[in-house]
């Protein structure tokens, strides 16, 4: 070493290996073992060659906005309620009138959003299964057949919209297997209600927000 702590001699810092297009700029590192100069200084002129515009990588070759259609985990995904895809949320309105005959019930579905349709059906008498409907012995229980439905039914709720405001007829919806039963009980007391009687009466009418698994 000389003074001031220079070295002497040519030393191995060459501007050939640093500089080579002696524009006074050191060239960029090399940090990758596998960063062939033929990659990245394929004009060799010393400058690392500029990355690909990141579009070019995406769908149609420029388009920001990907098309997640067909990747796993995203077809059909619909409504998630219980952490399983494909759920749908519908509405009905149904109506339960008093049937032609004396003791039964009639009862008609329409089909509001996403909602099915169900044919009017007369004559719904306890115990005798009629059409898509059920009336239990007691008169307390309405089953609507899961062939009714477009899906099988995985959760439901009922509003009522119109009743008899004397007995303030309450509904508590369930499952039984794949089907749909109303059950009929008065709000202020919960004692259950024969609705084959009750209908008498005047028209029920509800609103029927219920998810199927298709």
């Amino acid at each position: 070493m000389t003074e001031m702590g220079r070295r002497s001699g040519i030393g191995d810092m060459l501007t050939s290996v640093y500089d080579p297009n002696e524009d006074g700029v050191i060239a960029v590192a090399q940090t990758e073992a596998d960063m062939e100069k033929g990659d990245y200084d394929s004009v060799i002129n010393a400058l690392v060659a500029l990355a690909a515009d990141h579009n070019a990588q995406h769908e149609n070759g420029g388009a920001d906005e990907i098309d997640a259609t067909g990747l796993t985990g995203t077809g059909g995904l619909g409504l998630m309620v219980d952490g399983v895809a494909g759920r749908v949320l519908r509405q009905m309105f149904f109506y339960i009138s008093n049937g032609t005959n004396a003791d039964t019930i009639k009862c008609q579905g329409f089909g509001i959003w996403n909602g099915d349709v169900i044919d009017e059906v007369d004559n719904i008498g306890k115990g005798t299964p009629v059409g898509v409907f059920s009336l239990d012995a007691t008169g307390e229980k309405l089953t609507i057949d899961a062939s009714a439905f477009s899906g099988a039914i995985k959760l439901a709720s009922c509003q009522i919209t119109r009743g008899d405001p004397t007995t303030f007829p309450s509904i508590y919806p369930e499952k039984s297997g794949n089907n749909l039963r109303l059950h009929f009980y008065e709000a202020h007391t919960a004692t259950s209600i024969d609705i084959a009687t009750h209908i008498g009466a005047g028209q029920i009418r509800m609103l029927i927000t219920y998810i199927t698994d298709a």
